[in-house]
């Protein structure tokens, strides 16, 4: 009885809030009658401004988590607005997508993780030319900036422990992936492992490991090491570093839920704090290792339930994002790192389909300019979309 009364509050006041939400001025909104639209993570770049061209994935309005099945990889052109399909595949998930994503914005280079009835792994595919310029026989989470290094995770492995975040394929595809069980760092030209990573290597004997990525010298990689719910526990996290020149590694810190890389030598990290509910903080990685004891709490006075998806853009311009409150409103903010401010930016609002497993954060990502910010919302139809929107250079102190 209880559980009921709650879920008819939730919906009560979930309705109310669609009701009294208004439609945001955006720069521009992209959507498909009849499907899902959606750009995947917050660690990505799916905006081209300078070509006109945004990324992006599409499925079909009726799926569940548990069922392999095929999404379309494509993009928009700003200008004409109907979805042109690239390929299609089964290494995709709800929340991360393919990892589709822009390489080199003036020779029109994309990435994605591939999965149908030929080649399983990463493509690297030239929008000038429509050829596929490189292969990867692994299932890629992040290449550096030099292209030179890839980053893996087991996305199938993934998905038994975090239905949406995680592939499901098809009996037979996993077979021609040339997969570990958990992190892989190799490199692009001859794909040699430099180093392998179990969760049972760091003391996790039930778990995954997820979001490898490199900072922007391909110097340091940093994951997520997580242990999954179990009765009377939350869901345990801890960040952990690989230093790639001498291939040391070691623990970060624990009960960080997201983090990004601001330049090569600092991560800004949300990490949940029992006073402040989620604090958001710098560390800092101009040592050989990287310095736990010199990190830096930002003070933003960020609400405390802002345990967002963090970006930073020019060193100082922070976007995040909320989850849904009990109205079903995400909000989307932006700050300044160097004045320590903030501000609310855009508004969207959830309806109550879109919670758990199958919720629709925002994860506001930065264009290739970084002029931009595009995020992905649902349109009242019930369908996941996306929209850009103009971001100012500075947040003013």
């Amino acid at each position: 009885m209880v559980k009921i009364i709650k879920y008819l509050l939730r919906y009560s006041l979930t309705k109310f809030g669609s009701a009294i939400a208004k439609r945001n001025d955006a720069d521009f909104y992209f959507g498909s009658h009849g499907y899902h639209i959606f750009g995947g993570y917050h660690d990505v770049t799916i905006a081209n401004e300078d070509a006109g061209i945004l990324l992006a994935h599409r499925t079909s309005r009726s799926f569940d988590l548990t069922t392999p099945r095929m999404a379309d990889v494509g993009y928009f052109e700003y200008e004409q607005r109907d979805f042109i399909k690239i390929d299609e595949t089964y290494a995709w998930s709800w929340q991360q997508g393919s990892r589709l994503s822009w390489l080199d914005n003036d020779e029109l280079l994309f990435g994605y993780n591939s999965a149908g009835n030929e080649d399983v792994g990463y493509k690297l595919v030239s929008l000038k030319t429509g050829e596929v310029t490189k292969f990867i026989s692994s299932f890629v989470y992040d290449l550096n900036l030099k292209q030179d290094l890839f980053s893996s995770v087991d996305f199938e492995e993934l998905s038994k422990f975090r239905r949406g975040y995680g592939y499901l394929l098809p009996n037979g595809v996993s077979s021609r992936l040339n997969q570990n069980r958990g992190i892989k760092v190799g490199r692009i030209s001859d794909e040699h492992p430099i180093v392998e990573i179990r969760p049972e290597d760091i003391g996790i004997s039930s778990g995954y490991l997820n979001h490898a990525k490199f900072n922007s010298t391909g110097t340091f990689l940093v994951f997520l090491a997580c242990s999954p719910h179990s009765e009377g526990r939350k869901r345990q996290t801890s960040l952990w570093y690989v230093c790639l020149t001498d291939l040391s590694m070691g623990q970060v810190g624990t009960a960080i839920s997201h983090f990004c890389w601001i330049d090569e030598h600092s991560l800004l990290v949300t990490r949940r704090d029992i006073i402040q509910g989620v604090a958001y903080e710098i560390i800092y990685f101009d040592t050989p290792l990287p310095d736990v004891n010199k990190s830096e709490k930002v003070k933003l006075s960020w609400m405390p339930w802002v345990d967002g998806h963090p970006s930073v853009s020019f060193g100082d311009l922070i976007v995040t994002d909320s989850y849904p409150n009990r109205l079903g409103f995400q909000s989307l903010f932006i700050g300044s790192l160097d004045c320590a401010t903030y501000k609310l930016f855009k508004q969207y609002h959830s309806p109550l389909d879109f919670r758990g497993e199958i919720r629709s954060d925002l994860h506001p990502r930065f264009s290739s300019s970084r002029h931009c910010v595009d995020c992905d919302i649902v349109f009242k139809t019930g369908l996941r979309g996306i929209a850009i929107n103009s971001l100012p250079r500075h947040v003013q102190c």
